[in-house]
């Protein structure tokens, strides 16, 4: 039985994106967080987060947009009551509606963080 989990590229320029999404882009953004890590610099780690959650939404949601698009995720990721309190963001693990990653900033405590998501609409 075939699987139907991801989608085949429509172009090989999608293939392409994906190849440097996991690698070209993923290095470089790697490479700039453990700069901005080094620098304490957590500002600009919220920052690439965003940029890299931008990038897989271009190159790797097309490749299996039923599993991938994450409507929940993007929901809370640009969620504007917690937009004040964070950095940045980004999905992580398979990167579907399981689980957001965000860098809050040093005032915000967890409790303060769930406090915006759960006190507006439900997800």
């Amino acid at each position: 039985m075939a699987s139907h989990g991801l989608s085949r590229p429509r172009t090989a320029s999608d293939c392409l994106g994906l190849q440097d999404l996991l690698g070209p882009t993923n290095k470089r953004l790697v490479t700039q967080t453990m700069s901005a890590l080094a620098d304490g610099d957590i500002a600009r780690v919220g920052a690439l987060m965003v940029e890299y959650q931008a990038a897989f939404d271009e190159c790797a949601m097309p490749m299996c947009p039923s599993q991938l698009t994450a409507p929940n995720l993007h929901k809370v990721l640009g969620h504007p009551t917690l937009q004040p309190h964070i950095w940045g963001g980004k999905g992580v693990g398979s990167q579907g509606d399981g689980c957001a990653q965000v860098r809050a900033h040093p005032r915000m405590i967890s409790d303060d963080l769930r406090w915006p998501l759960s006190a507006s609409d439900p997800l």
